[in-house]
């Protein structure tokens, strides 16, 4: 599993890590692409249905899907986290809360993905709960500390929206 960025993430994807965990600025860096996610401010659908998303993004999380690269999850600060798996995109807004300090939020997201990947619940589950675990931490000073009963409460407020892969 891997989280980082600029060139040691540009080497490590060609040598097939099981899960690569950018954010969104990571990932443009990464495809040299920018990519608009003004239409998630409206809805899922309407986020896949654009041609940022369907002309450039898809392309780009399809190519490293060939690399072999199992698991893509994209951190989208507070517009949540994408995850990219056995042919679907989960998108999982960020529950509301009071930002408090974001420092460690993608590293706590991915600490509840290989959580969850780990205890083999589903796609959908592991992206639930990496965005309310991430929530959840946005809202305390300190650095990996996260109120499991605001955990379970964001996780109930997740919405999300699926989007199935065509086959190449």
């Amino acid at each position: 599993c891997l989280d980082t960025s600029g060139a040691p993430l540009a080497n490590a994807v060609g040598h097939s890590p099981f899960l690569i965990k950018p954010n969104i600025n990571e990932l443009e860096s990464l495809t040299n692409h920018k990519y608009d996610l003004s239409p998630l401010d409206i809805g899922f659908q309407e986020f896949f249905d654009s041609a940022s998303f369907k002309n450039v993004m898809l392309e780009d999380l399809m190519d490293l899907q060939d690399l072999g690269i199992a698991v893509i999850c994209v951190t989208l600060g507070n517009r949540g986290l994408l995850l990219y798996a056995k042919d679907q995109i989960i998108i999982c807004d960020a529950p509301k809360v009071e930002v408090v300090n974001t420092v460690g939020s993608g590293d706590c997201a991915l600490a509840s993905l290989i959580h969850s990947l780990i205890k083999k619940v589903s796609l959908l589950e592991c992206a639930i709960y990496a965005s309310a675990v991430s929530s959840a931490h946005v809202n305390t000073m300190n650095v990996g500390d996260i109120d499991p009963d605001l955990v379970s409460e964001l996780t109930g407020k997740v919405k999300y929206g699926i989007f199935k892969c065509p086959k190449r």
